[in-house]
């Protein structure tokens, strides 16, 4: 799951590490969780797993096997037991995937229909989920066009005190906002201007609407292309005055933030049957000895990778060196060119 290190899938139901270390995907009792990047980030922000985490952090991701059991093989390869996949979150967001499934007999060899599955009603949840819609700093003038004053304009809403209209707000969902403020043109410049506020509010409190910022989701993005930096909404960095209706608007409507939706719908089931499993489970009822074990054989595998790390750092200079982290197997002796 990216707990200590990112994995490259090969192919024949095997998957590899930066330091050649191979694990076999999916055995006859179960199957590795092997997560993408944005699933397994999403998933760690739930169970408070950051980037600068320490051990302890990754015993509570170790503890989703431990409480819920091994993820399923066969048919059910991958899936965490007690997680309702296909029943989370809004009902125009959940996707049911079973059906384009096919079990090739032997372990590793299920065949996904994509295709198939892409030309159907819910193909987009293949979309990328860390593609975010464009945040501006401040509403573009075309978006003022055909807008006018209130005294111009009819209806009820239209003729309360604006006070009061900012008083409903907070009493509306996400949904009922949008639309009442596409209502009419008094409402809509409203919804440009003074709204902004609570718009702004709203998307924040989504917390898949932005990228994750402990988990470096947004420093990957400008990493990769530094113009990203122009219109990449930032939680924190973004001004107050900018588009943030527009924005919540688009989030609700790109098949990118259904994706990521969905995605973050599952990794919350996930967490929650974790919450209500734990108690009653044979690992609750030692919770204090079994997370000491954890915690142990993490650190062991920790000092294990950062050894194996240093030993193919040290090959590329062709040296004769022993690694200084947690490496038990004696001297290791790297030949140079010429041997």
């Amino acid at each position: 799951m990216g707990t200590f290190n990112t994995f490259e899938y090969l192919d024949h139901n095997l998957f590899v590490s930066a330091e050649m270390h191979f694990v076999q995907w999916e055995g006859k009792t179960g199957t590795f969780l092997m997560m993408h990047t944005v699933c397994a980030n999403i998933l760690r922000h739930f169970f408070g797993v950051e980037n600068d985490c320490k051990v302890e952090d990754f015993v509570k991701i170790c503890e989703i096997e431990k409480v819920l059991g091994r993820p399923k093989p066969g048919k059910d390869a991958s899936r965490i037991p007690f997680v309702p996949y296909e029943k989370v979150g809004d009902p125009k967001d959940q996707a049911d995937v079973r059906p384009f499934w096919q079990h090739g007999g032997d372990p590793g060899m299920n065949l996904f229909a994509w295709k198939l599955f892409s030309e159907s009603p819910m193909g987009w949840a293949l979309s990328r989920p860390d593609v975010f819609p464009l945040f501006f700093s401040e509403p573009k003038h075309d978006r003022f066009t055909s807008l006018c004053e209130p005294a111009s304009q009819p209806g009820v809403f239209a003729r309360l005190p604006l006070d009061i209209l900012i008083m409903i707000l907070p009493h509306l969902s996400t949904t009922s906002f949008v639309t009442l403020s596409a209502t009419c043109r008094l409402l809509r410049l409203y919804a440009t201007t003074v709204f902004q506020p609570h718009a702004r509010s709203l998307v924040l409190s989504l917390g898949w609407a932005t990228p994750l910022l402990g988990l470096g989701e947004y420093q990957a993005a400008i990493s990769q292309n530094p113009k990203n930096a122009l219109h990449l909404v930032h939680p924190i960095k973004s001004p107050r005055t900018g588009d943030w209706f527009l924005y919540l608007s688009h989030v609700h409507r790109t098949p990118s933030m259904r994706a990521r939706r969905r995605i973050w719908n599952i990794c919350e089931a996930v967490l929650r049957a974790v919450d209500k499993k734990l108690p009653a489970s044979k690992y609750g009822k030692r919770l204090d000895m079994e997370r000491s074990k954890i915690e142990t054989h993490i650190t062991h595998m920790h000092q294990a990778m950062l050894g194996m790390r240093e030993l193919i750092e040290l090959s590329k200079t062709g040296a004769s060196l022993v690694p200084t982290h947690g490496w038990t197997g004696g001297h290791v002796h790297i030949p140079t060119n010429n041997q």
